[in-house]
């Protein structure tokens, strides 16, 4: 299976310090891994500026054929056969940028960026509406406890002072009744 990529290079043509030619071949002997072991790559172009500054002038961008055994990961690849077909100039790199198909430049990268901080926004915004509410009924919930409890205080102290008023009259009653008493005997 073959699979066209770009590879970002530094100014030597160099990467990891392994030296690479434009128009050859290599092959990498033992297992691939991705991030450690073997020749990576990018599918898309747009992928490279994750690992490159695509602006600095001593970074290099080559159009690569991967074939042999293949690791896709999420934007870039490794193979253990990579081929480097030629040297993509600056002009090119920036009209390859601008292409939003699958090689997939800086404005498509850019829309979708917007598209994600936008998201982000939004589920920042939910969220903390999210959070208003759950303060408002929290504080709704506290403000309800506090009316009960108040209402539950009232009616202690009411019922008190009821038993109380209540248990005043009788003594009332009790010391008229033991006043007459007095009187009589």
């Amino acid at each position: 299976m073959e699979l066209k990529g770009y590879k970002g290079f530094n100014k030597d043509l160099t990467c990891r310090d392994f030296q690479y030619e434009i128009g050859k071949e290599y092959k990498h002997n033992g297992n691939i891994k991705l991030c450690s072991k073997g020749f990576h790559f990018c599918k898309r172009l747009i992928d490279i500026h994750g690992y490159y500054d695509l602006k600095n002038e001593d970074i290099r961008v080559c159009e690569i054929i991967a074939s042999g055994n293949i690791i896709e990961g999420d934007d870039k690849c490794v193979t253990d056969t990579i081929k480097i077909i030629r040297e993509l100039s600056k002009e090119e790199i920036e009209e390859m940028k601008n292409i939003g198909n699958e090689n997939s430049g800086i404005r498509e990268h850019r829309r979708r960026e917007r598209r994600r901080q936008e998201y982000r926004k939004l589920e920042h915004r939910r969220l903390e509406h999210r959070r208003r509410e759950y303060r408002k009924q929290e504080h709704r919930r506290q403000e309800h406890r506090r009316r009960e409890y108040r209402k539950q205080e009232h009616r202690i102290l009411e019922h008190r002072r009821r038993e109380y008023r209540k248990l005043e009259h009788r003594r009332r009653e009790y010391r008229k009744l033991e006043h007459r008493r007095l009187e009589y005997n």
